[in-house]
């Protein structure tokens, strides 16, 4: 064995500035915690702006328009932002549609969707509560008819 036993660790200067001999060396709480406005200046001083939500929209609404062909260079050129790569891998995959879909719900909002309600002839009952007493209250929540 390298320099005998128990003489592994033997080393001149082991522990010579070690933390029992410096107090000051110590940083009880750990690394500094990294916070969002640090990371915010960070990318400001980067030259990295905020997207707005019609930029996004607009995003959306081209990469739909995209051919297969142009998708793919998208994906490849890194200097892409990520949302572009990442919404074009997307739409690349076996989820293509669903994908599609999601982001046209998103840039243009979904569907509006109506219902039809029907009471089979009956009048429908528009009760307005204020004018009720306690007892028609009561009743009306118990399913009564009086």
């Amino acid at each position: 064995m390298a320099g005998g036993y128990k003489k592994i660790h033997k080393h001149p200067k082991v522990n010579t500035n070690g933390l029992d001999k410096n107090k000051g060396n110590i940083n009880r709480k750990g690394q500094p915690r990294k916070l969002i406005s640090d990371t915010i200046k960070k990318m400001e001083q980067d030259g990295i702006k905020e997207t707005t939500v019609q930029e996004i929209k607009s995003v959306y609404l081209r990469l739909i328009n995209h051919s297969k062909e142009d998708l793919q260079k998208v994906i490849d050129d890194k200097n892409q932002p990520a949302l572009n790569c990442i919404v074009a891998q997307n739409i690349m995959s076996g989820k293509g549609f669903e994908v599609i879909d999601k982001m046209l719900d998103r840039a243009i909002g979904k569907a509006t969707q109506s219902m039809d309600v029907t009471t089979g002839g009956d009048k429908i009952n528009q009760n307005n509560l204020d004018k009720l007493t306690t007892q028609e209250l009561k009743e009306l929540l118990n399913g009564d008819k009086g």
